[in-house]
């Protein structure tokens, strides 16, 4: 699936090592794009992530903007294409050398939506999973509430680890989201990319275009579902 895509925010696949496992050929070691910057979790915890009260290094709100513009314009390319990636979270994205260009990576639990809107697998990581995985069934709004939280770490607040502390992400959310973008983009997208309702969750496009401040393109997809594409009829368990 990875070798398929071209975009500037997704890493290059450049060949897979196979080898044998109990007689069966198994890929052993993904070749790609070198991220020369490291990860955004480096980035966010250069001293390391684990441990009690550790906080991300909070980035100033014009890199927050830029590399939440670029994750959305890399999210809403794998969502026209019909791929989730549902394990967006910073340790999956990847930096240039000069720290001027994010790219997702980790395709390891994406999967393409063949012929159906919803899949079923409960799959990601915790502080960055969508209510809705741990309900059974669920569509690629699942993406756009990693990419919130993801945005949030960004400026500096911990991810949610459980009900509690989600709670009290969604208590600091909003005035960050007016210091990111101003209250349009507070009100109509940052916020929504939480709701416990998936179809309520913008879909990638939408929240790029209030980022972008074209409200006109924002009345066009209001309503849209979160795949950002046309819904055909299937299953989870495509082979990535």
């Amino acid at each position: 699936m990875l070798k398929r895509l071209s975009h500037p925010g997704i890493v290059k696949m450049h060949g897979v090592i196979w080898d044998m496992v109990c007689g069966i050929e198994v890929p052993m070691f993904v070749l790609q794009e070198l991220g020369e910057g490291g990860s955004l979790e480096g980035k966010l915890y250069p001293h390391g992530r684990y441990g009690h009260n550790i906080t991300p290094q909070a980035l100033d709100m014009a890199t927050v903007r830029t590399y939440m513009q670029q994750m959305l314009e890399a999210v809403m390319y794998l969502h026209e294409n019909r791929i989730l990636h549902r394990d967006i979270k910073p340790a999956n994205v990847l930096l240039d050398k000069l720290h001027e260009r994010v790219k997702l990576c980790d395709f390891g639990e994406a999967r393409h939506e063949a012929a159906s809107s919803t899949l079923m697998t409960e799959v990601g990581t915790l502080s960055y999973m969508a209510p809705e995985i741990h309900e059974g069934t669920y569509t690629a709004a699942v993406d756009t509430y990693s990419l919130g939280v993801l945005v949030m770490e960004l400026a500096g607040l911990n991810p949610p680890r459980s009900h509690a502390s989600r709670t009290a992400l969604y208590d600091s959310e909003r005035e960050l989201a007016v210091a990111i973008a101003g209250e349009d983009f507070a009100t109509k997208a940052l916020r929504p990319m939480w709701h416990h309702d998936a179809s309520q969750r913008p879909s990638s496009k939408a929240v790029l275009a209030v980022l972008s401040g074209d409200f006109s393109q924002v009345l066009e997809v209001e309503g849209e579902s979160s795949s950002d594409g046309e819904d055909e009829s299937s299953s989870d368990g495509v082979e990535v």
